[in-house]
């Protein structure tokens, strides 16, 4: 009898964990192999801890907003491992630098906090209307 003889051909219904492989859980790459879902989220969630996936992730959030590693690793230094507008150490925030851009022509401006980056998005980079609350705080500043 050859080699895997009674089983050739046909489709595995449970993963090498004993998940299923039919219906939403089931997962096919774009090159045709077959995964659980659920070993394929805690794959990816594995990788994303170790150093290579750190990297990666971080590589590819700067690419998104217009930045290369090397403007990163240049803006990181000049900045002192500061954020652009409040200076606060990066250390200090538990997520890596923001890498800021402009939205329209996805230039890129400087590394911010988490919060420095979350206040310009909710004021939408418009420059008016932080103007216009820097000077609400101002009249209502406590003496």
């Amino acid at each position: 009898m050859p080699r895997g003889g009674h089983n050739r051909g046909k489709r595995k219904e449970v993963c090498t964990r004993g998940h299923s492989l039919m219906g939403d859980n089931l997962y096919v790459s774009p090159k045709g192999s077959r995964q659980c879902r659920k070993c394929a989220v805690e794959n990816h969630t594995a990788y994303r801890k170790t150093t290579k996936g750190k990297l990666a992730a971080k590589s590819r959030d700067v690419r998104a907003s217009g930045w290369t590693l090397e403007r990163y690793q240049t803006s990181l230094l000049a900045q002192n491992s500061g954020c652009a507008i409040c200076k606060i150490p990066f250390e200090i925030f538990p997520k890596s630098p923001f890498c800021d851009h402009n939205h329209a022509t996805q230039q890129p401006r400087g590394l911010l906090c988490s919060r420095c980056n979350t206040g310009l998005g909710m004021f939408k980079d418009n420059p008016s209307l932080l103007e216009i609350a820097a000077g609400y705080l101002r009249n209502y500043e406590s003496n």
